[in-house]
């Protein structure tokens, strides 16, 4: 079929020539098909390379010879089809022969970027502009789970299973799920005041008791209790050794 000069006809194989531009070889419908390599033309600050045709399937190509050159625009490609996502009207859509693309939806005023990896068994997510209940959204997904979702007033970083995650919000910040700090840790700026270190006060808390228990034997040999009476500074030290015994944990774990 011919189109005043212009000719609809199979993109065969694409690939680039030794002047490093992009060239087609296109199989027509028409007249004088042809089979050299024309050179690759489209709209400006967009050029795309389909897959090679599988038999009489390819990219459609609308190209015009013009003595010894030759020109084509290559056209969509049906075997894509399916993964190209439904158009509302006034949208657009950038897509690849692999499922990937970036949807520009007019109708719910968001901007999509899907890229399938792993064989298309899971993907990438991108959305931009509002979700299903017309709030203002930017949500960033890993195809492995983890997500940063900003959402009135609101950014969150979540792990995979969404058992961890920070929140920032108008109120300050949410920690979920298990800490650890590597590092110093300043709280309060230049109104915060120092923080006794658990290891040495544990130790002089522990001579400090065995120092009590030897002092309160003398004291009660020399000062006995009634009978059947638990001896004043026994009775001390014993809840002593209790109290020692809970400061050995480590300060904020299992809290």
């Amino acid at each position: 079929m011919s189109l005043g000069g212009l000719q609809i006809g199979t993109a065969v194989a694409v690939a680039y020539g030794e002047d490093g531009f992009l060239g087609v070889q296109c199989d027509g419908f028409g007249k004088s098909p042809g089979a050299n390599g024309r050179h690759v033309v489209g709209q400006f600050g967009l050029m795309g390379r389909p897959l090679d045709a599988d038999g009489e399937t390819g990219a459609l190509c609308l190209f015009a010879d013009e003595g010894q050159e030759g020109f084509a625009w290559i056209g969509f490609d049906g075997r894509a089809s399916a993964n190209v996502p439904p158009l509302t009207r006034g949208s657009t859509v950038l897509y690849n022969s692999r499922g990937a693309y970036q949807l520009l939806d007019h109708e719910t005023e968001t901007s999509t970027l899907y890229v399938p990896i792993a064989g298309g068994i899971k993907a990438h997510l991108m959305q931009i502009g509002k979700d299903s209940n017309d709030k203002a959204v930017i949500d960033i997904r890993h195809a492995d789970g983890m997500a940063i979702i900003m959402l009135e007033h609101s950014l969150v970083i979540k792990n995979a299973a969404g058992d961890a995650y920070i929140e920032l919000n108008d109120s300050g910040i949410v920690l979920n799920g298990n800490t650890k700090a590597v590092g110093g840790l300043d709280v309060g700026g230049g109104a915060a005041l120092p923080i006794t270190l658990a290891p040495p006060l544990v130790a002089y808390l522990q001579a400090l008791n065995s120092a009590l228990a030897s002092i309160a034997t003398i004291i009660d040999a020399k000062a006995p209790s009634a009978p059947g009476a638990v001896p004043i500074m026994s009775g001390f030290v014993a809840s002593a050794t209790a109290a020692h015994a809970a400061c050995t944990a480590t300060l904020t774990k299992g809290l």
